[in-house]
């Protein structure tokens, strides 16, 4: 059960919450206490139906002025980053979108066939819709094609807004590779450009320990390492999902200077060897000394029709197509130059052998 509180011992009285403390279960019930004239706990009263509105309302108020001050502290790790607002902004528009339908999240989850928290998720701003989320979504409220497309656009700027690593990590490795999990659970084409590390859905499980011990060392972050390592290995099921194709492409400078030691390092690249010739998966590698295209100065992914831009501090999302084309386009000139099939083979192959 989601439960959510206000209260003027917590909040401003300008939330609208004077006298009104309150508690919310799973945004269908609210119980309102009742304090008497000496400050003292005099009972509940229950809150049910359309009377509820009122209450969540007042408590996305009390968040956002929560949120506004924050952003306003001169400390960087109490900052609410332009992301976090504009996820905020997009929960609270399909929240409303289902409101309007006259519907409640059991009977919305009910429709989509989801699971209540995965609603809930989403319209608290825990989760970002994926395409075919909202696209579920707007069919199963029957949305107007011009409120469709508001909600596109809405959904079109939270991804491309930038999140900082270390605000990412504040919630957890293993929830950062469950959200991968998630988007590419559904994705029919992924290409990954990663440079100077080995692509995440073929590294070993060692070498993903030693990349995101050196993630926190340098952001901070929760430590649940075990636990991101175990999720990470989850995703690498999709290779061998049909109705897929998986490009895995990677610079020589991952082997060239390496995040494990060389026992780790040795296992990584029998494991690179042996991805080479999965079915709907292509892998290569950039050598060193190769004239490039381009210079790339950051590695990045395309989910679909989505680009992830991947740098030191952070990660930023494009889904504009023009941009996105480019990115293909990028990827394609690159593929052009690098090593595949035998030649990919040998180039690991020298490494493991030294």
């Amino acid at each position: 059960m989601n439960r959510s509180a206000c209260s003027p011992t917590r909040r401003s009285s300008s939330c609208g919450c004077r006298a009104r403390t309150f508690w919310l279960f799973d945004d269908t019930q609210a119980a309102v206490m009742r304090i008497d004239e000496h400050g003292r706990f005099d009972g509940a009263d229950l809150v049910t139906g359309s009377a509820v509105r009122s209450f969540r309302e007042t408590r996305d108020v009390a968040w956002q002025m929560r949120s506004r001050s924050r952003s306003t502290r001169a400390d960087d790790e109490d900052r609410v980053p332009s992301y976090q607002d504009r996820r905020i902004e997009f929960g609270a528009r399909m929240r409303q979108v289902r409101e309007d339908a006259g519907l409640n999240g059991g009977q919305l989850a009910d429709r989509l066939g989801w699971l209540l928290p995965k609603l809930s998720k989403l319209e608290h701003w825990r989760q970002t819709a994926s395409d075919a989320d909202l696209d579920a979504w707007i069919a199963a409220l029957a949305v107007p094609a011009a409120d469709a497309a508001r909600l596109r656009a809405m959904l079109g700027t939270v991804r491309e807004a930038y999140e900082s690593w270390r605000e990412q990590l504040k919630a957890g490795i293993k929830s950062i590779q469950e959200d991968a999990l998630d988007r590419e659970a559904n994705a029919r084409l992924i290409r990954a450009v990663d440079v100077g590390v080995v692509p995440g859905l073929v590294q070993t499980a060692d070498y993903a320990r030693a990349v995101l011990l050196a993630a926190r060392a340098l952001h901070g972050g929760a430590d649940d390492i075990t636990e991101g390592v175990r999720a990470r290995m989850r995703r690498q099921q999709i290779l061998f999902e049909p109705g897929r194709s998986i490009e895995l492409l990677m610079t020589e400078s991952a082997l060239l200077h390496p995040l494990g030691t060389p026992e780790v390092m040795a296992a990584q690249v029998h494991r690179l060897i042996a991805a080479i010739g999965t079915p709907n998966v292509r892998v290569g590698v950039l050598p060193a000394g190769q004239r490039l295209p381009y210079p790339l100065v950051h590695g990045y992914w395309i989910v679909d029709h989505l680009v992830m831009v991947e740098t030191i501090t952070g990660e930023s999302h494009v889904s504009d197509p023009d941009e996105v084309g480019t990115y293909m386009e990028l990827t394609d000139r690159l593929w052009a130059v690098a090593a595949e099939g035998d030649q990919a083979r040998a180039l690991l192959a020298a490494h493991w052998r030294g």
